[in-house]
């Protein structure tokens, strides 16, 4: 009997090291698989700074943050340095302007992916935003 209880917990003990050896898969990853980094390099009234953000809500964050600036009079620019369409092209410029924010966002979302640099004003008298794209 007693050499029949060590040989129980002996194989008890093993048992137990050889489920801690065992490699652990992840069933609920909580980090976001598909995260979209980028770098921006943006301007508020000739003061230069550089923020990286991590997802599609950061971006969008960001967005209105620099919206909010410049519907209080701020002169913004902004530039997606991570965007993959960097290539050296003609000098282009491309202007917009709405009165509807989101239309606005929509605009420099897509020009900011494709290597553009953004300026964004807001005219408070007219209720404008103008942007212009300029690569």
């Amino acid at each position: 009997m007693k050499k029949t209880m060590k040989t129980l917990a002996l194989c008890l003990v093993i048992g137990t090291m050889a489920v801690s050896c065992q490699k652990e898969e992840n069933i609920n990853p909580t980090t976001e698989t598909n995260c979209t980094s980028r770098t921006v390099s943006y301007v508020v009234n000739g003061e230069t700074h550089l923020a990286t953000l991590q997802g599609e809500n950061a971006w969008a964050a960001f967005l209105q943050s620099i919206f909010a600036l410049a519907k209080e009079g701020y002169e913004i620019s902004f530039r997606d340095l991570s965007s993959s369409s960097q290539t050296v092209e003609a000098k282009e410029t491309v202007t917009f302007s709405t009165s509807k924010e989101k239309e606005a966002q929509e605009w420099c979302l897509q020009m900011a992916e494709k290597g553009y640099t953004v300026n964004l004003s807001y005219d408070k008298t007219t209720g404008m935003y103008n942007c212009t794209a300029k690569r």
